[in-house]
């Protein structure tokens, strides 16, 4: 059985000892190269095998640079999750930051800051990202500035309304 496969796949054609009835195989061996083993092909053949895997190969690796894409489909019905990440941002809380709140007061209002730098740990980065299911992707960020445990002032997309100055 196993020389027939062996015959089969070309990599081996039986010696004739083994036509005889004895199992011997020899490497079939054709060409120019010393020591190339072509099954039973000829030179043409083996050619146009070799030219045909190229060619095979080469569409292989189009069809799988044509995929590339595949990421950005769409599957009907597919749920996707929305994805909250870091500190919630609102309006009413920056409408109760006012200058001079301690550290302590300003994390009781807006919460433990997302980002804070241990080379200016009088500036602290409070940033939201929040991105609906297949949605686009928003941002908020607020930066808030102390001098001396004391907030001094606050930058970001978010501004107070003119009820919180009375």
């Amino acid at each position: 059985m196993t020389v027939f496969l062996l015959h089969i796949l070309g990599y081996y054609a039986p010696s004739p000892q083994a036509r005889k009835g004895q199992l011997n195989i020899a490497p079939v061996r054709r060409g120019k190269r010393r020591g190339a083993v072509t099954g039973l092909m000829s030179n043409d053949e083996m050619k146009m095998h070799t030219l045909g895997k190229k060619i095979g190969l080469i569409g292989i690796l189009f069809a799988l640079s044509a995929c590339g894409g595949l990421g950005s489909l769409e599957f009907p019905g597919v749920y996707k999750i929305s994805i909250p990440q870091g500190n919630i941002i609102t309006q009413e809380m920056i409408d109760q930051l006012r200058p001079g709140m301690t550290k302590r007061q300003v994390i009781f209002v807006m919460g433990t800051p997302l980002v804070r730098d241990p080379y200016h740990q009088d500036r602290w980065d409070y940033v939201y990202n929040f991105q609906p299911g297949g949605g686009i992707r928003g941002q908020e960020k607020v930066t808030v500035f102390f001098v001396d445990d004391g907030l001094v002032r606050f930058t970001g997309d978010f501004t107070p309304t003119s009820e919180a100055d009375s």
